[in-house]
């Protein structure tokens, strides 16, 4: 009988020492790809002006489509599926645009990737460039 009681008490003991570990365990990885994930989203979002990611289009194109921006900038236009911030058309949800007041002017803050960059002739002396964030985030309106 002591044999026995002793013999589970091993077992219970050698249970929660591996409870206890895999607890720890599952709470220090969990922490640790919570804070890489932080770091890498800040080191490659790039803090912008309109002006700022038409000029970075300008100088390299291909990496500009890679970088991701949080632009901030005043509304020019508003349309059906997008607004426009200076070169930039920026693509948002349809009931976000319509409550939109376009009496105040309103800045604009979003983030997101570029998807198409194209030219319109006529719009300015040899044409413009227009820079689409065609699945932009809104952040802020003010």
């Amino acid at each position: 009988m002591r044999k026995k009681m002793m013999s589970m008490k091993k077992w219970m003991a050698l249970l929660l020492a591996a409870v206890l570990a895999l607890s720890l365990a599952a709470c220090g990885d969990s922490s640790q790809s919570e804070d890489k994930g932080l770091d890498v989203s800040d080191e490659n979002v790039v803090e912008a002006t309109w002006q700022d990611v038409f000029d970075d289009v300008q100088e390299n194109e291909a990496r500009a489509l890679t970088n991701t921006y949080k632009v901030t900038g005043p509304i020019d236009k508003i349309e059906s599926d997008c607004c426009v911030v200076g070169a930039l058309y920026v693509y948002l949800p349809s009931d976000v645009l319509a409550s939109i007041d376009t009496d105040e002017t309103p800045e604009i803050m979003f983030i997101g990737k570029i998807t198409d960059v194209s030219s319109a002739e006529g719009y300015y002396e040899g044409g413009a460039v227009i820079i689409e964030f065609g699945d932009a985030e809104l952040i802020e309106l003010h």
